[in-house]
């Protein structure tokens, strides 16, 4: 199996309101050629579904495996999973988890390629997404719905990649970078029971060490959140200014809308005292 991505940019060169990463995509299996590399698809949402595939078989007839587009990424009541409407233009194919083999159907010919193999070759796809997010950073929405579609995509993503076990050098980046990557609340644009999405393709998985999924900290200068993780601790930081009470007011209903949101999924803070 051969799957690669070359030419990632976003349509028109939109760099802020495009979500999806278009761009050609090469994928051969045995000695049929499947996608020829030349024409130019929707590579973020056929390396989604290529994913997704290992959970749920894709099913061909529906939205195409490989997309022309993606009109919407529309979330479920979660927040946490996606389904993205394509056009009818696109290559389509089954493909489905069968034991430790991929069953890809194409053309009336039926394939099969390892699980390791798969998952070896759509790792370097992943991370070609996730760094051309991260390197273009940050999206913008034009809706509220268009931002928690994109979060679902986001959550999904990366909730599939911890399932089959898929690390990136991307998440290399993040764990080198550390809290520097999540420093204040802009930059959030979801949370669900599963986590913290961020609109430059971050993902910060709660997680659970003593009860407590992080702590708060609330002073005079700063309030603080710290979402403990299972490699390092990112604090949020809600840096308040001296002479400008409208802005803390601001400052202060983000911090207490991100706390509630937490709290809301049943997890708890604790809180941070310094004497």
């Amino acid at each position: 199996m051969e799957l690669y991505l070359k030419n990632l940019h976003f349509l028109n060169n939109n760099y802020q309101y495009d979500t999806c990463v278009h761009g050609n995509i090469y994928f051969k299996v045995d000695d049929e050629v499947v996608s020829d590399g030349f024409e130019i698809w929707n590579v973020s949402t056929a390396v989604y579904r290529f994913l997704k595939a290992l959970k749920v078989k894709h099913i061909c007839g529906g939205d195409q495996m490989i997309p022309c587009c993606g009109h919407f990424m529309i979330p479920h009541d979660d927040n946490a999973h996606v389904d993205i409407t394509s056009c009818p233009n696109g290559i389509d194919f089954d493909v489905e988890l069968i034991g430790d083999k991929v069953k890809i159907f194409t053309d009336e010919i039926v394939h099969y390629v390892s699980l390791d193999e798969y998952k070896e070759k759509l790792k370097v796809v992943i991370n070609d997404i996730e760094y051309f997010y991260y390197k273009n950073k940050y999206r913008k929405f034009e809706t509220d719905f268009e931002k928690l579609g994109f979060s679902a995509f986001i959550t999904e993503w990366f909730m599939l990649k911890k399932e089959f076990n898929i690390e990136t050098d991307v998440d290399e980046i993040y764990e080198l970078q550390g809290a520097s990557l999540a420093t204040t609340d802009v930059g959030i644009i979801g949370i669900n029971k599963y986590g913290i999405a961020y609109n430059n393709f971050r993902f910060v998985p709660f997680y659970q060490r003593n009860g407590f999924v992080g702590s708060f900290y609330i002073s005079d200068k700063t309030n603080i959140i710290t979402i403990m993780s299972e490699k390092i601790d990112l604090p949020i930081v809600f840096t308040k200014d001296e002479k400008d009470s409208k802005k803390n007011k601001e400052i202060e209903k983000n911090y207490n809308d991100i706390k509630s949101k937490i709290e809301s999924f049943g997890y708890v803070l604790g809180e941070l005292k310094y004497h």
